[in-house]
């Protein structure tokens, strides 16, 4: 278990207008819940990497410590959402 300190989803409080190749675009930055926080379940974990996911065009993964096979396995999960 991990003692994570974002609890649920929290979102950037206003986009940050950026200009890439001559286009104006914004961006909005999410932090989540990592895994296997303690006192949640797999289902709760899945619902939450999968919504970061869907809303992200760009997604940074992070870990506190080495990769696991259950990181790789989450990690996975994201490209299949992304692929379809």
């Amino acid at each position: 278990m991990r003692d994570t300190k974002t609890k649920g989803i929290w979102i950037w409080g206003k986009p940050v207008e950026m200009d890439v190749d001559g286009t104006k675009v914004s961006v909005l930055y999410l932090d989540t819940e990592g895994f296997e926080s303690v006192g949640k379940s797999n289902v709760y974990d899945d619902r939450i990497f999968a919504l970061a996911t869907v809303l992200s065009s760009v997604l940074i993964y992070n870990l506190p410590e080495t990769v696991r096979e259950a990181d790789i396995s989450r990690l996975s999960f994201a490209v299949e959402i992304a692929e379809e």
